[in-house]
């Protein structure tokens, strides 16, 4: 039981279908779509009212689960506190703030100029920086509270082109939306809805940095609905992780090891080529690592190597 909301894990669809849309995911429709009866119609499992972000951009289909520590790898760029706190607005967020609006790529002020328009600050932009990035778009933010919390609403379309030589990165882009509510802390901590694309081509190759994330990030795409109660997470949608492909996911009950900061507790269901569950144990071992249950049968660990 998390507040008022009870999640029968006995009527949970381990078997998840690759063809899962991603509609479903932010309708609420899973994590079993059924009371603790069995009777259709049941209220939503989410404590957070559903928000339009617009058309699904993630696809959750392509990702070949290989070893297990791409597995783990893949699974860091969408699962809270594996690598990112939050990473469906964690990873937009530390484009724009850190890369975009970083020094020598934006003139802040001018490339991109701000302005406020109906409540919200919006950063608009058709220009070339100083240092010669190309500047197309623009981003929004707005904030607002309810009776579910404080929420901080995100809105993109912006693409920046390094035009000169040896450039920070040769494209960034943001394109989509992202939505947090901080709620009361006694039953919801956070909610998270994500509809985003979020491109970075470059960066780590220009900074001779050897990490996946060159390729995952090139075109990393995020359609899901995330919660946190006091004890942990549930959280359901689909990525697309650049040339490694994409997946779908859900998790009902990840639950926070305060002991482990690392490694939660709970199952993590996968639907990419086969359908896999990845069992952290974060209370017992916190060895960054996690069981790998391949259509049914133990296949090995899944474990982080950075």
């Amino acid at each position: 039981m998390r507040g008022v909301v009870e999640r029968p894990r006995a009527e949970r669809p381990h078997l998840l279908v690759a063809a899962l849309a991603s509609a479903l995911v932010l309708s609420g429709c899973l994590f079993g779509g059924k009371d603790k009866e069995g009777g259709p119609g049941a209220a939503s499992p989410w404590l957070v009212g559903e928000l339009d972000l617009g058309t699904d951009r993630a696809t959750g289909t392509g990702f070949v689960i290989g070893n297990g520590d791409d597995l783990w790898f893949a699974a860091e760029q969408f699962v809270p506190e594996l690598r990112h706190t939050y990473p469906a607005s964690s990873i937009p967020l530390y484009v724009w703030e850190e890369i975009a609006m970083g020094e020598n790529i934006a003139d802040i002020g001018s490339c991109p100029y701000t302005i406020v328009e109906d409540g919200a600050q919006v950063w608009r932009s058709d220009c070339r920086s100083q240092e010669g990035y190309e500047w197309s778009g623009e981003v929004s933010v707005d904030e607002w509270e309810d009776s579910t919390g404080r929420w901080t609403r995100w809105d993109m379309d912006l693409e920046i082109i390094g035009d000169i030589e040896d450039p920070a990165f040769d494209r960034l882009t943001l394109d989509g939306s992202i939505a947090f509510v901080a709620g009361d802390g006694e039953e919801l901590v956070r909610g998270v809805q994500a509809n985003m694309l979020t491109g970075l081509d470059g960066w780590f190759e220009q900074h001779n940095v050897t990490d996946q994330r060159e390729s995952a990030w090139q075109d990393w795409v995020v359609t899901g609905r995330y919660e946190e109660y006091p004890e942990g997470h549930s959280f359901a949608g689909a990525v697309d992780l650049g040339e490694l492909g994409g997946m779908t996911f859900e998790a009902d009950g990840l639950d926070t090891v305060t002991s482990c900061p690392a490694e939660p507790k709970g199952d993590l269901y996968i639907q990419a080529d086969r359908e896999a569950i990845l069992e952290f144990d974060g209370s017992d071992s916190c060895n960054r690592c996690g069981d790998m249950v391949m259509e049914g049968e133990f296949a090995g660990q899944a474990c982080g190597t950075g």
